[in-house]
């Protein structure tokens, strides 16, 4: 995996992260990349998963597109994780259209560059150019959750440090 790759998922939760849950009937998911260790601001809990709901980003391929920048087509997946147990059927179809619709939303209009950031910047500079849903209709049951997996492929820039 290359630093654009790493970047684009920072990216990626960073924003879902900001976004407005407030309709989601099961609270806020944490969002975490799949390099992260999620709890990090809490010295307590920063060998375990977060509790659900959460969101893991994975980037799975990032191709360079042009030889001279450090352009890349980025195939990233966000999985919304559900607890089994606890999450009736309308909690979860509730969380999940939220979780689509932020996810769609992306693609419209040039939208996808609210996932830039500066230079200055705590993680780099980024640049993303657009975005193409990939797949919106992955679902499973891993262990104890649920998981709803989206892809899309993101173009996109990390600047140099």
């Amino acid at each position: 995996m290359n630093a654009v790759a790493l970047r684009t998922e920072r990216a990626l939760v960073d924003w879902l992260a900001a976004e407005d849950w407030s309709e989601s009937p099961i609270g806020t998911p944490t969002c975490l990349t799949s390099y992260g260790h999620g709890a990090f601001a809490d010295p307590d809990l920063e060998d375990q998963m977060p509790s659900f709901p959460r969101i893991v980003v994975r980037a799975s391929t990032a191709v360079p597109v042009h030889p001279l920048d450090r352009t890349c087509e980025v195939d990233i997946t966000a999985t919304l994780q559900l607890s089994a147990d606890d999450t009736s059927e309308p909690q979860a179809l509730a969380i999940v259209q939220i979780f689509e619709n932020l996810l769609q939303y992306l693609y419209v209009d040039g939208n996808i560059a609210e996932l830039d950031a500066l230079d200055t910047n705590p993680s780099g500079g980024f640049n993303a150019q657009f975005a193409v849903p990939v797949d919106f209709g992955i679902n499973d049951i891993s262990e104890r959750a649920r998981t709803f997996s989206r892809s899309m492929t993101i173009f996109a820039a990390a600047n140099e440090q």
